[in-house]
């Protein structure tokens, strides 16, 4: 039996407080030591709590800053509003938050706090900020927030749907961390067999440079450096973030004027290269399908074509993910900002290769476990999308009255 919901706005429900941030410019607002128990939180910070709360933060501010601040009460619940939509935590103690933070404040006992997190779980945040768009993404006011609405049916129904959930959601969290734990117990399990390879080499291993492992042709190159805007029918090009799997081909891949690659020829894909990421993730290797043959690829990739007489192309893939070459790559990984490695330390990466024919072999067996390994992943990875879905299915007749 549907019970019976009265609209409210959160405003009628709530007062609402905006934090701050002090000035980064003057040191002492800020305190780094962590003595003065000023707990100073950041939308990211709501993502660390225990359970729905939160308790500590990576910042704290000075007693002089804390005098300018509006205290948060402990058992206020908290929402960011500004980027990162909806994010949602009750206080774990007295503290401080920056200005993208909302602390809500029940004006009335007629509606449980847990009941409000629950519902502002299920609230669409980004249907509230349509029409708000900003250059550094979607945001919401005071105003705003003000008004949207919530849907509040008696308190002994309110009482009872928190009661249902709790349950609910602590079974299906449950559910989730031991798939998580399953599905990190399948990448342990490759990457304790792919280092053991490697490790454990044989007899006629040899270790070369990697300038000395490729072909002739092969110059080790930065690709495109200004690829520029999408165009439908433009050549396809391979940018660090389409390294996604084992192998890389056309589909999702940008665009662009032929024109713009006319300088980099030397980067220009015949297929079954070995792409390495050299800008951001640093290290991070795809096999470009027979399909990408005059693509190109951008300034963050390296396209590496290996000897066909020295490297097993299959073998090549699992090498690059090894420590021996992964620890190699990160040792000469430089910045902050933005990371990368200069494609004179690539050249110099050493590779230990096995015979030709025991490399085929190597790389059919490292295949096998990555399948099975990967079969386990892909199943855990559909179990906590089937638990996402579970867990919205709940909220969505608990709000609806049909729970």
């Amino acid at each position: 039996m549907k019970q019976a919901f009265s609209t409210e706005s959160l405003g009628a429900i709530c007062g609402i407080e905006i934090g701050r941030t002090p000035s980064r410019s003057n040191p002492q607002l800020w305190d780094a030591s962590k003595k003065t128990g000023n707990v100073w939180l950041s939308i990211a910070d709501l993502a660390n709590g225990q359970g729905h709360t939160v308790f500590d933060s990576r910042e704290y501010i000075s007693h002089e800053a804390a005098s300018q601040c509006r205290l948060v009460s402990k058992g206020t619940l908290l929402v960011s509003f500004k980027l990162t939509l909806g994010r949602l935590a009750f206080a774990g103690r007295d503290l401080y938050t920056n200005e993208a933070i909302a602390a809500l404040r029940l004006k009335t006992t007629e509606v449980s706090p847990a009941y409000l997190y629950y519902y502002l779980t299920f609230f669409d945040w980004e249907d509230a900020c349509q029409g708000d768009t900003k250059i550094k993404g979607r945001t919401l006011n005071k105003a705003k927030l003000a008004r949207i609405l919530v849907r509040v049916p008696p308190l002994p129904e309110q009482r009872r749907i928190v009661a249902i959930l709790d349950k609910a959601f602590a079974a299906i969290d449950k559910a989730r961390a031991n798939t998580e734990k399953n599905l990190a117990n399948a990448r342990e399990l490759f990457e304790s067999y792919l280092n053991e390879v490697f490790t454990k080499r044989g007899e006629g291993w040899q270790t070369i440079p990697l300038a000395e492992a490729v072909t002739v042709d092969c110059t080790l190159s930065y690709g495109i450096v200004q690829p520029g805007p999408e165009c439908d029918t433009g050549l396809p090009v391979v940018r660090p973030v389409d390294l996604l799997g084992k192998a890389v081909g056309l589909a999702g891949l940008k665009r662009i004027k032929p024109i713009l690659a006319a300088r980099y020829k030397r980067t220009t894909l015949q297929g079954n290269e070995l792409l390495l990421a050299v800008r951001g993730s640093t290290g991070v290797v795809a096999l470009a399908a027979p399909e990408l043959e005059g693509a190109n690829v951008t300034r963050g990739i390296v396209p590496v074509r290996l000897e066909p007489t020295l490297v097993h192309k299959h073998f090549s893939y699992y090498l690059f993910l090894s420590p021996l070459v992964k620890d190699q790559i990160a040792a000469a990984t430089y910045g902050a900002a933005l990371q990368q490695i200069n494609i004179a330390d690539v050249r110099k990466v050493r590779l230990a290769l096995p015979p030709l024919g025991q490399q085929a072999e190597i790389a059919a067996s490292l295949e096998a476990v990555d399948r099975a390994c990967g079969g386990l992943g892909a199943k855990a990875t559909r179990r906590l999308a089937t638990l996402d879905e579970l867990k919205k299915s709940l909220l969505h007749q608990a709000f609806e009255g049909e729970l």
